[in-house]
This record gives structure tokens, sequence and C-alpha cells, in this order.
């Protein structure tokens, strides 16, 4: 019996919301130590930083749902790729308009920043 898509597509999903998690843990991890390797003394500031870190990272792992949903859809990597780059167009273009708080995109960097 075949694999419906489905399942196709929630595996894809899992495996996104995994590697983003992955990610953001090794990312704020390595960032940390390497801090600490550095000689940087860790303040109430810094702990607010790396946890800023690790959301920002969370966050943007989680808007590529987008480009999955899309390359699901369309049944192409190339349509996944190509939503991937209207999405960083308008983020860019929303941001330098003064409404990059109101576009989803735009915000995790913005708050990072």
């Amino acid at each position: 019996m075949p694999t419906s898509r489905t399942m196709i597509a929630g595996a894809k999903l899992i495996v996104l919301c995994l590697w983003s998690i992955g990610a953001t843990a090794i990312l704020t991890g390595v960032t940390t130590l390497l801090g600490w390797v550095l000689g940087y003394v860790p303040t109430a500031g810094s702990f607010a930083l790396v946890a800023k870190l690790a959301a920002a990272t969370l966050l943007t792992g989680s808007l590529a749902v987008v480009c999955g949903l899309s390359a699901s859809i369309c049944r192409s990597m190339l349509a996944g790729i190509g939503s991937a780059i209207v999405i960083l167009v308008l983020s860019q273009v929303s941001v330098l308009l003064g409404v990059g708080g109101w576009f989803p995109y735009a915000v995790p960097g913005l708050w990072a920043a």
C-alpha cells in the first residue's frame, strides 16, 4: 500500500520542527560556550540575550513551514525556493516601508535587533 501525501507532508513537518529545535539548541549552546571560553562574565542581561537568541532562532525556523507547504502543494522543490525568495523580498520591503512589525516574517529579525 503506498504512503499517502498527507503522511509524507506530516513527516516533513515533524522533521522541520525537530531540525528547528535542534538548530536552536546547538546555536544557543555554542554561542554560550564560546562566550564562556572567551571569558565573558555572565550577567542577568546576558541570560536575557541568550533567551532572545533562542526565541528568535526558533521563530525563524518555524516560519519555514510555508515554504514546505508550498513545495508540497505544488509538488516541486522550485516552488519552495520561489516562496522563500518572495517571502524574503516582502520582508525586506515591509521593513523599509516601516510596517515590518505587522509582517510575520520580519518580526523575529526586528525583535532580535
